[in-house]
């Protein structure tokens, strides 16, 4: 079936590409905060665009359907929009990861430190350190990446990010050693359970992201349960007491 889509949220998506070329020129990240957006759809000053300066409900409309099409990525708590999310991820992604689809030397088992973020970023961009707070929370807010004082609830993680999408592959060995010996699960006393889970796809297909995205959600389980040495690209190994 067609689609229709307002002429206004077509034009704001033109006025939106217009930022993001300028951002380009300026060196600057892309990340523009709500008034910047208005102020940039105020001089476009096209007729079309002019209910959405003065109705926020319209606006906020807008941005939801550049969400959906790929063009922005906003987060109502920093009140700031990333653009072209996507594309910024994988350049971003393509700093830490060798010809060879290997992880470099600067991430140890997924885990990037911040200024492994800044040395590899500041080349392409002026007065990077000021937004790149901002940048990192939207990251993680997407659940691309968890900071891992998040996700172990230990103070020592933070300026630590978990990308789980660079963890490597679990081997049977790795998660061989989590499991307890036959003699410990025949002992009638032994306190602990065990229980294991397998994902498939009912199409047989599983989309790549689905996985990372729900190591990157296990930080909302209890301290205690999840450790980063216990997560794998394909495998999670998750404890409750």
């Amino acid at each position: 079936s067609d689609w229709w889509v307002p002429a206004s949220y077509e034009r704001l998506a033109d006025v939106v590409r217009a930022l993001r070329a300028r951002k380009e020129r300026e060196r600057s990240l892309p990340i523009v905060t709500r008034e910047e957006l208005r102020s940039a759809v105020e001089l476009d000053g096209h007729a079309s665009l002019c209910r959405l300066c003065t109705d926020p409900l319209l606006m906020q409309r807008a941005i939801d359907y550049l969400e959906a099409v790929g063009d922005a990525m906003s987060d109502r708590r920093l009140d700031v929009l990333l653009l072209d999310p996507v594309g910024w991820f994988a350049a971003f992604l393509a700093h830490f990861v060798r010809d060879d689809g290997n992880p470099c030397a600067d991430v140890v088992r997924g885990v990037v430190a911040l200024p492994d973020v800044v040395a590899a970023l500041q080349h392409g961009y002026s007065a990077l350190e000021a937004q790149l707070g901002e940048v990192m929370s939207l990251v993680c807010s997407l659940e691309l990446c968890v900071e891992l004082s998040r996700l172990e609830k230990d103070a020592a993680g933070c300026g630590r990010f978990l990308f789980p999408c660079l963890l490597p592959l679990v081997s049977a060995p790795e998660l061989a050693c989590h499991w307890p010996a036959a003699e410990a699960t025949a002992t009638p006393t032994a306190a602990l359970v065990m229980r294991g889970h397998r994902f498939r796809a009912r199409d047989r297909f599983l989309p790549p992201g689905v996985f990372p995205m729900l190591v990157a959600r296990l930080a909302r389980l209890p301290a205690g349960s999840v450790s980063a040495t216990r997560l794998w690209r394909d495998a999670a190994v998750v404890r409750f007491r």
